[in-house]
């Protein structure tokens, strides 16, 4: 535990750092994350967490649709309605970006909404990725931009192959 509070006394003073935990199940990785997420509250490092699951291992994207339903406080079933009102806040940042709409649009498509302020349907599959990614890619850099940011994943095993490759 003292050299995991290192590491994040590193992390807050802006040092990267990559950690796995690995183990046989039952080994404690769960009560090290609870430990890390409490250390980090107590750093007031930003965190993000996004879980991985057998049944959704050939569904694309759901590891990050996993973070960003945990960032914001969603679950699976949560009503359209309220989840579009949270994905617009989330990208609140993007407001003077002329791609907001389609931005918003791919983030709701991968938590299984539609977006009908902009229709991503006429984008390939190549484009919708590569539209997430750089979507993605600019909420991490938002969140981390307000604090140190630690993000953590579980189970990662069960990862899908686009959330790999991102």
């Amino acid at each position: 535990l003292g050299e995991l509070e290192q590491i994040l006394s590193g992390v807050a003073k802006g040092r990267g750092f990559e950690l796995a935990i690995v183990g046989e199940a039952g080994m404690g990785k769960s009560r090290m994350m609870h430990e890390l997420r409490y250390v980090a509250r107590k750093l007031d490092l930003g965190i993000l967490r996004g879980s991985c699951a057998s049944h959704l291992s050939s569904q694309p994207w759901s590891l990050m649709a996993s973070m960003l339903r945990n960032q914001l406080g969603l679950n699976e079933y949560e009503e359209e309605e309220t989840a579009l009102l949270a994905v617009e806040s989330l990208l609140e940042e993007f407001s003077e970006d002329p791609d907001r709409h389609e931005r918003v649009g791919v983030i709701a498509h991968i938590l299984g909404y539609r977006y009908p302020a902009c229709s991503i349907d006429s984008l390939s599959a190549r484009e919708r990725d590569k539209l997430l990614e750089d979507t993605l890619g600019k909420f991490l850099l938002q969140e981390a931009s307000r604090s140190p940011l630690i993000i953590v994943f579980d189970d990662l095993h069960w990862v899908d192959k686009p959330s790999v490759r991102f």
